[in-house]
């Protein structure tokens, strides 16, 4: 079996004087078949919904403040299956 790795960033910038809430929405791919495999999934300080694999941030940002919000996850799958990850 191969595993492949991945990290995701999301660069969120409150440019405003005055604090914002901001809520940001991604997802986790979803097998649609059993010999592939999505596991070690993280979001940190994020909800997800492990039937769907929606990941959702709700943050308050400072005025002029910047914060990353990171997802990782390992899709493992056979050797002789091709399996292209964006």
């Amino acid at each position: 079996n191969r595993n492949d790795s991945r990290q995701c960033e999301i660069d969120v910038k409150n440019t405003k004087q005055v604090a914002v809430n901001v809520i940001a929405t991604d997802q986790f791919p979803i097998s649609t078949t059993k010999e592939i495999g999505v596991e070690n999934e993280t979001a940190p300080d994020a909800q997800v919904h492990k039937d769907t694999g929606i990941i959702t941030w709700s943050v308050t940002m400072p005025p002029a403040q910047e914060k990353k919000l990171i997802m990782s996850y390992t899709v493992k799958y056979p050797k002789v299956k091709k399996v292209v990850l964006e």
